[in-house]
């Protein structure tokens, strides 16, 4: 599918933009709600059987199943692992800690990206793009508060999946030389499908049918919002349509103080100021460079 003759239709790309982030914060309250009365691997399946529905319309827009054909399979598979990883730790880590919290942890993958780029990718950083990263390490031990509690469970299992979603990042950037962002989208959600349908007879719990429901459109959701965001990146600039990630901080803390009376403390919001700040930092450094 070619691009609209106005490349540079900032407003639609920002109105998908803002609409996809939207849509994945629903997908966290989602997991919050309904993480306690069903077991993880089962959350899971739903969120990414039902996502092959708009999957499969991004895949018909972009060229239909020919461009599922590949010989990049054993990309797919880490691009897999590392997503499935990603998601199980941060659905967990929605269990244990504040939404905010979560939220602001999840920032970290993008430098995480930056650093591992280096002896991944063999990408070079400079001083700029270094001293970001290092102010964002900073703003996660302001947020650990180390020295006076232990460090809880939960901020642990969310750096973990930030770590994975990295890794994420990272296939897809090797992937995105010859793939189609629709053949990779369906490679990973028909895969995790799969893995995710043979564990559910050990642990299936069947869902009320307003829990099914919410679980159905957790996929359908979370896959909307994939495709939407892919929608945005067609009409704006990357460089435009990332830093609006960020706007996800603010519903997910209205959301954890309205259903759940969460308010940050005074350590998560310094320490999510030098997250944010360090993130669009090297977003800025990044266009520059392009």
């Amino acid at each position: 599918m070619s691009r609209p003759e106005n490349r540079r239709d900032n407003l639609l790309g920002i109105a998908f933009g803002l609409a996809s982030v939207v849509l994945f914060s629903g997908q966290s309250l989602v997991v919050k709600f309904l993480g306690d009365r069903y077991p993880m691997n089962e959350v899971v399946f739903f969120r990414h059987a039902f996502a092959l529905v708009p999957a499969y319309v991004m895949l018909a827009q972009q060229g239909g199943l020919a461009t599922l054909r590949t010989d990049r399979f054993p990309m797919h598979l880490a691009r897999m692992a590392a997503g499935m990883s990603s998601m199980i730790l941060g659905f967990y880590a929605l269990r244990l800690i504040p939404l905010a919290d979560t939220v602001v942890y999840g920032f970290v993958s993008p430098l995480l990206v930056t650093a591992l780029s280096v002896p991944v990718l063999g990408e070079r950083v400079g001083i700029h793009r270094w001293s970001a990263v290092l102010f964002c390490f900073l703003g996660v031990v302001i947020m650990m508060q180390p020295g006076g509690t232990p460090v809880e469970w939960g901020v642990i299992v969310a750096l973990a999946g930030a770590f994975c979603g990295s890794f994420v990042n990272l296939t897809m950037r090797r992937l995105g030389a010859t793939e189609t962002a629709a053949s990779t989208v369906c490679f990973y959600t028909g895969m995790c499908t799969i893995v995710f349908a043979a564990t559910l007879p050990f642990s299936w719990v069947t869902p009320d049918p307003v829990d099914l429901a919410i679980l159905i459109s957790l996929g359908l959701g979370g896959g909307i919002a994939q495709y939407w965001y892919t929608k945005s990146l067609w009409y704006a600039p990357s460089a435009l349509i990332a830093p609006l990630g960020y706007t996800s901080l603010i519903w997910m803390t209205a959301a954890g103080f309205l259903f759940w009376n969460e308010v940050p403390t005074g350590a998560t919001l310094i320490g999510a100021a030098i997250i944010c700040g360090s993130g669009l930092y090297i977003l800025y450094r990044e266009a520059r460079r392009r």
